[in-house]
């Protein structure tokens, strides 16, 4: 999906005109990155949107349009930055009709997903977006009560096909449709004792190096981590073969 051309679109919130349908690409130039920009943008034929910086930079690219696009918000780039973390967001174009099409945008780290920034069909195009994302995240408020407004004119087994949530999941939001945004599942391979008495032992150890002594992950073990309140030391040592 990510390698797909999207149709550039322009949408319409709160009298601001944004930009949907940009193909973003991670930029490496470091300090002198507009020149990367400009080179990419001269090279392909494409107007640079947005600029996104975080840790890393990344440029949001268009097609030449018909209408200029100057002065024009990337809808991706704002809502990046209105909400951190990690985040799928689906956005109805028109609320009140069944059969409208979505905006799809999703982040992490603080970057644009650059397989999402469009709009796509409920009907064919919607449930795989959902499908990537179940397993890293839990669906928001606003989107629980979009679907459920939905499921009140479409039996369960359309509505969880329609946006590609399961049948188990409408009937858990029906009864409590607020999000549960606490986990408090202990580790289940990690000793935390003997993880504090290794941590106080090799204070100055990476994640990895931890991970191979205890048999686990290094996710398991920053996780871990965090759960005694340890900051992490990242991991700037080439991965051990």
């Amino acid at each position: 999906m990510s390698n797909e051309k999207k149709p550039i679109r322009l949408v319409t919130y709160n009298n601001k005109v944004f930009v949907v349908g940009l193909e973003w690409r991670a930029i490496k130039g470091g300090l002198h990155y507009m020149k990367e920009v400009k080179a990419i943008g001269k090279r392909e034929n494409l107007d640079v949107v947005a600029i996104r910086q975080n840790d890393s930079i990344q440029a949001g690219f268009a097609p030449k349009f018909s209408v200029p696009l100057k002065g024009k918000y990337s809808l991706a780039v704002s809502l990046v930055s209105l909400i951190p973390g990690k985040w799928l967001a689906v956005i109805p174009l028109d609320k009140d009709d069944l059969n409208t099409d979505y905006i799809v945008m999703a982040s992490t780290g603080g970057l644009v997903m650059p397989w999402t920034d469009k709009i796509v069909s409920p009907a064919v195009e919607l449930a795989p977006y959902f499908m990537m994302y179940t397993n890293l995240m839990t669906y928001p408020l606003k989107f629980r009560q979009h679907v459920l407004a939905i499921k009140e004119k479409l039996t369960y087994a359309k509505t969880a096909s329609r946006f590609g949530v399961g049948m188990a999941s409408l009937m858990r939001w029906n009864r409590r449709i607020t999000p549960c945004t606490t986990h408090n599942k202990p580790a289940t391979k990690i000793d935390m004792e003997a993880l504090a008495q290794d941590v106080a032992t090799y204070p100055d150890d990476y994640q990895y190096e931890r991970a191979q002594r205890f048999g686990v992950s290094a996710q398991g073990i920053r996780h871990a981590l965090k759960r005694l309140r340890v900051s992490r030391k990242k991991n700037t040592s080439a991965s051990q073969s």
